[in-house]
């Protein structure tokens, strides 16, 4: 239990920050049919899943949610696999992201439990593809590699959860939709969406080592990381955007991503 709770404690950090939950939301949103919209916007109350994108996060501190702590991230260390990993009890993004699913689909929530779950629902699958909630728990997923970002002391965690989106592509949320969302095809989306949440997991993970590989202790990086590894930012959030979705027509609609 003490070190579920200093794991939470430095995973304060907010994967992706609310612009990139936001850009998972609103790509989301547009692949989704218009009966589940609604179903979707009655459960939530009016608010869109941009709006509540980031909720999981600001209640983090609220005593009623401090139990979600560590539903945000799961550490793999080196030598190790998900499953030979000791688990933390208190639970972790896959474990609950495949609970919530499950809760939702039970049809036996209160009005009130099925806002909350289709929250987290909404914020964990972002959650699941920010590479650095899938890193090493010896390095506390980054919060211990001291770097340099433009010049300024941070740490890789820091630099992944939003530093990077931040400063490589100076847009709204809706900007960075519009240029990752673009003229997909029907076998695009196919291949994105049908694999399952582990190998999700383990794509984010395989981009995690290729970063710890490639971003040492004390590095002072800037514009040639935001070159390397913009077009990776993109992705993951592209695939975040239409996964959620596949999750939301399995929940309220008829299984198929638009």
């Amino acid at each position: 239990m003490i070190l579920a709770a200093v794991l939470a404690a430095v995973n304060l950090s907010f994967a992706w920050g609310p612009k990139g939950h936001a850009v998972v939301a609103d790509i989301a949103a547009r692949h989704i049919s218009k009966k589940t919209a609604q179903k979707i916007d009655a459960v939530l109350g009016g608010e869109t899943m941009v709006d509540v994108s980031s909720w999981a996060d600001n209640v983090r501190k609220d005593p009623r949610y401090a139990h979600t702590a560590t539903w945000h991230f799961v550490n793999v260390d080196p030598g190790y696999t998900y499953q030979t990993m000791p688990k933390d009890p208190a639970g972790d993004v896959y474990v609950k992201l495949l609970e919530i699913v499950e809760a939702l689909k039970s049809d036996t929530l209160s009005a009130e439990q099925e806002k909350v779950n289709l929250m987290l629902l909404i914020h964990l699958v972002g959650d699941l593809h920010c590479p650095m909630h899938v890193g090493h728990r010896d390095d506390l997923g980054g919060n211990r590699i001291p770097v340099q970002w433009f010049g300024q002391p941070t740490n890789l965690h820091s630099v992944w959860d939003s530093k990077l989106v931040d400063s490589c592509r100076p847009w709204s949320y809706s900007e960075w939709t519009e240029n990752i969302d673009r003229n997909l095809t029907p076998e695009q989306i196919r291949r994105i969406t049908q694999l399952s949440v582990m190998e999700w997991m383990e794509q984010t993970m395989a981009l995690c080592e290729d970063i710890y590989a490639n971003t040492p202790s004390g590095g002072n990086y800037s514009y040639d990381y935001c070159f390397q590894y913009a077009p990776a930012v993109k992705q993951q959030f592209l695939q975040a955007g239409l996964r959620l979705a596949r999750l939301l027509e399995e929940i309220y609609g008829d299984g198929r991503v638009r």
